[in-house]
């Protein structure tokens, strides 16, 4: 027993040290297995998974607070997602727990990165480090924080004592550029380079350095280089993408904008290379848009303050691009670009002299200067001085004897001398290939009486370019003018055969379309380029157009604007188009959630929130129109137009401070339209009278406006009932000039008055001097109307129609007084107006009124259908509609049009026909 009872001991006592083993084995197991956050940032940080490294790395510093190995490599993994305060953070703590040296010169060069040059320069400008070469690299680092600020003397006193280094080299060989010794300051650089590998930053600055000498193809060379060193670094992304822009290669730096839109939106050189490229592509809305996002960060930023400018010169903002160049004339006094968009700004404003001296002084630095030269010569062609004009462009081609535009602009200025004129112009055709010029010298040509010179101009740029096809469409374009249609449409035809998607070509086609055969060849046409890969969006919603007119459903319009869309998404033009379809074709949700998607894409241009504000005030949704115009404005603060909007719709909301604040601030920004002086001063009228005549007083002071402000202080004395003074203020505005518009506010004040003796009188002078101006004759008969007089109405307004026209509205109002009398040719008058109009619903609606009249019921009905779909809140279309349907039987219909409808919306003629309906 005791035997058995011993080994049964031993055998429970075994497995019991076993187990104690298995637990010890088991937890060892785990503490192994426990992930290496170190080494797995690491191995992420190699292989450029920088998001993943610094999770990791993050971890890793958690367990080891005091690693200086960790701190570092967490470090570098920020910096290479764009993360450089936190970089910063992560090497000061390593510092705190590792005092090293060598670590201070990487937070400056973070800091310098950053262009926190004034912290910079506070913290470590009396900084004196242990490690020589440390303290040494500190310094050249500070020496280009200085450099960066335009600070030379500063950094000449950084680099004394530095020892050689590619920093310190980086920092001798700008200052060396600072100086204008630009060969010096890159035979230092290439020093550097030839030490062994340089680093991304010394490369950078050698593009630099290479870029200012003229160098761009080895600086494109060496920027790519830098970029391929460090593809993180987001601004030699940048950078590199700007020298591929500059180099024409727009595809890779779009690829280069894109790249940097998807890391940092809102980055630098995300807005700038955005501006940039939108600049060159013509798109100046969203190129100003995002120039001003780098101005609010960089505000003496030259390239962007140009792009700016130049869009403000393409919306004729000549004011404020004036302020914007200007203001940064004292950084950048010797900036040729800055001196011609300054020059043409005076030059478009009439400033003459000023664009002259603006001249002058950019002559005085490029003496040589192309643009330069043609701003001189287009000053004196508006001072009517042939001889300077002449001079200038003499001047040009003394430079350039095969200068194009040069020579076609000395033609032009000869003008009669037909046969010399005749000889600078086949240079001129000999010299370019730009159809644009290609395109004038003809016309220039044609209209010297030459129709066989024209043509044989045209031949020869045929042979020379047989594979341009706008060369042949202009030779298509002579050929026309001179009867030979059928030989301008083989041209045209050629070029489709080679190029179906040629957008111009379908154009031309379309004019010479006269027959149902021609015109169902170019519907076949335009459905062969929309299946052709490079068909612009234009293309897209020019086929859908002739679908409609051609009456065509199979395919509808709308399918192929659909189908145009999926393409171009980012077309705010097809996009409007889109959303205009659909209204008309009665959709209203697929309308809305059609600018609702161009809105919220990511990286939406304001004008895609702009077209989403107008799709919902069109349709009466008032709140969420305003908040889309207020976001569209804080995209886009420039827009005056969209301001104005705004302040409207505020207005409406009751928030008058709001409108107000919005008005005043346009007044500052933009002192010379008109708009937002009479949008102010008719918003205070009623409440603030004073401050209104106050705000016309300032608008007068602006002297393009002082006429209008005499109107608008008269248009406020009569909203105050103040006739007499309203009378005197007119007078006085009659005295300024401002005819017919004070005359004619005068007899409007006169009939208010009750005193038609005297506006009979007014009127019948005003029309004695101004027999055949449309303004007058369209408000002489909207008063005989008024006064029961038809037939001089009408009268008034055929001879006013004569006069002008192309002018859409006045078709429509003559239309409508026809409508009104009960005269024949309502429908032709109206259909004229449609088309000159676009389809606007005021227009629609005319004719729907007209072709009722006529006895086309059923025609009309869905004309006001289509009205209404365009324009459900017009208190008018609305109640036509309900009429037409009424008549038609729809009872239902017409009472839930009317439903809402109040009278004081309506004119007296419509006040009685709701009055019958509701009636009925």
């Amino acid at each position: 027993m005791p035997q058995t009872l011993r080994s049964t001991q031993t055998a429970h006592r075994l497995p019991r040290h076993a187990g104690r083993l298995s637990l010890l084995s088991l937890a060892l197991l785990l503490a192994c297995s426990k992930p290496d956050h170190f080494a797995q940032g690491q191995q992420s940080l190699s292989k450029g998974e920088y998001a993943t490294a610094v999770v990791e790395l993050k971890n890793a510093a958690q367990a080891q607070p005091d690693s200086l190995e960790v701190r570092i490599a967490l470090a570098d993994a920020l910096e290479r997602t764009g993360d450089t305060l936190g970089a910063e953070h992560q090497l000061r703590q390593a510092l705190k727990s590792t005092p090293k040296d060598e670590l201070v010169p990487r937070i400056a060069l973070l800091m310098l990165d950053r262009m926190d040059v004034a912290k910079l320069d506070q913290e470590f400008h009396d900084r004196k480090l242990s490690t020589p070469a440390a303290n040494s690299e500190l310094h050249a680092v500070l020496a280009l924080g200085h450099l960066a600020l335009q600070h030379p003397d500063k950094a000449r006193e950084e680099l004394k004592d530095v020892t050689p280094s590619p920093t310190a080299s980086l920092a001798k060989a700008q200052l060396l550029l600072a100086d204008g010794q630009r060969e010096k300051a890159l035979a230092e650089l290439e020093a550097v380079n030839a030490q062994g590998p340089a680093n991304w930053w010394v490369l950078r600055a050698t593009s630099r350095v290479q870029s200012s000498l003229g160098q761009r193809e080895q600086a494109l060379k060496t920027i790519q280089k830098a970029h391929e060193a460090a593809p993180w670094n987001r601004g030699l992304i940048g950078e590199y993408g700007e020298a591929l822009l500059n180099a024409g290669r727009i595809e890779e730096a779009t690829a280069q904008r894109d790249k940097l839109r998807k890391q940092a939106p809102g980055y630098f050189w995300t807005q700038y290379l955005n501006a940039a490229l939108m600049a060159r592509a013509g798109r100046y809305e969203e190129a100003h848009a995002s120039a001003l996002k780098v101005l609010a960060g960089v505000p003496d930023h030259l390239p962007a303050t140009l792009i700016a400018a130049s869009a403000e010169l393409q919306k004729g903002e000549t004011l404020m691009a004036e302020k914007r160049l200007l203001s940064i004339g004292k950084k950048h006094p010797n900036s040729i670009q800055r001196i011609q968009l300054l020059a043409q700004s005076y030059l478009r404003s009439g400033r003459l002299n000023d664009a002259n001296d603006m001249i002058r002084n950019g002559l005085a630095l490029d003496a040589e200067n192309k643009q330069l030269l043609s701003l001189k010569a287009d000053v004196a062609l508006q001072r009517r001085d042939a001889r300077l004009a002449t001079q200038a462009l003499e001047a040009l081609l003394k430079s350039d004897p095969k200068d194009a535009y040069s020579l076609l602009r000395m033609a032009e200025l000869q003008g009669g001398k037909s046969e010399a004129t005749l000889g600078l112009l086949q240079r001129a055709a000999e010299a370019t290939t730009d159809q644009g010029l290609q395109d004038r010298i003809i016309a220039t040509v044609l209209r010297l009486g030459k129709p066989a010179e024209a043509r044989k101009f045209a031949e020869d740029m045929v042979k020379a370019q047989p594979e341009q096809a706008q060369t042949r469409l202009s030779l298509a374009a002579v050929l026309r003018a001179q009867g030979d249609a059928d030989g301008a449409r083989k041209q045209v035809q050629t070029v489709l055969d080679k190029n179906p998607a040629y957008a111009p070509a379908l154009s031309a086609l379309e004019l010479l379309a006269s027959n149902e055969a021609q015109r169902a060849e170019l519907l076949t046409r335009y459905a062969q380029a929309v299946k052709t890969k490079g068909s612009p969006a234009q293309t897209f919603m020019a086929y859908a157009a002739q679908l409609e007119r051609a009456g065509q459903t199979d395919p509808s319009p709308l399918s192929v604007l659909e189908q145009g869309l999926s393409q171009f998404p980012d077309d705010i033009q097809l996009r409007d188009t889109v959303v205009e379809a659909y209204l008309l074709a009665g959709k209203p949700e697929k309308a809305i959630s059609t600018a609702e998607s161009g809105a919220s894409a990511n990286n939406a241009p304001a004008t895609a929130v702009a077209l989403l504000a107008t799709t919902y005030q069109r349709l009466g949704k008032q709140s969420p129109a305003l908040e889309a115009w207020r976001k569209a404005v804080a995209a886009s603060p420039l827009r005056n137009d969209w301001k104005l909007q705004l302040a409207e719709m505020e207005a409406g909301a009751n928030r008058h401070n709001e409108a107000a604040s919005l008005l005043r601030s346009l007044l500052t920004s933009h002192p010379t339209d008109a708009r937002a002086y009479r949008a102010l001063a008719l918003l205070v009228a009623k409440d603030k009278p004073s401050e209104a005549i106050s705000v016309a007083k300032q608008m007068g002071q602006q002297e393009k406006l002082k006429n209008e402000a005499l109107l608008l202080e008269g248009e406020v004395l009569l909203r105050q009932g103040k006739l007499d003074d309203a009378l005197k203020q007119y007078s006085e505005a009659v005295k300024a000039g401002a005819i017919p518009a004070a005359a004619i506010a005068r007899i409007s004040v006169l009939d208010q008055a009750k005193r038609q003796p005297a506006a009979e009188s007014e009127l019948a002078t005003l029309l004695r001097n101004l027999p055949k101006h449309p303004g007058v004759l369209q408000f002489a008969a909207q008063r005989a109307m008024a006064n029961g007089q038809v037939e001089a109405s009408l009268d008034y307004w055929k001879r006013a129609v004569e006069l002008a026209p192309n002018n859409g509205a006045l078709l429509n109002d003559y239309a409508w007084a026809l409508v009104q009398s009960k005269k024949p040719g309502a429908v032709e008058v109206a259909q004229q107006a449609v088309a000159m109009t676009g389809n606007h619903p005021n227009a629609m609606d005319t004719l729907a009124l007209a072709l009722a009249q006529a006895g086309k019921q059923e025609a009309a009905t869905k004309l006001l259908r289509s009205a209404f779909n365009l324009a459900p809140t017009v208190p008018s279309i609305r109640l036509h509609l309900a009429s037409a349907l009424n008549a038609s039987g729809d009872k239902a219909g017409a009472a839930e049009l009317i439903k809402n409808l109040r009278p004081e919306q309506l004119n007296a003629d419509d006040k009685a026909a709701l009055s019958r309906l509701r009636g009925a």
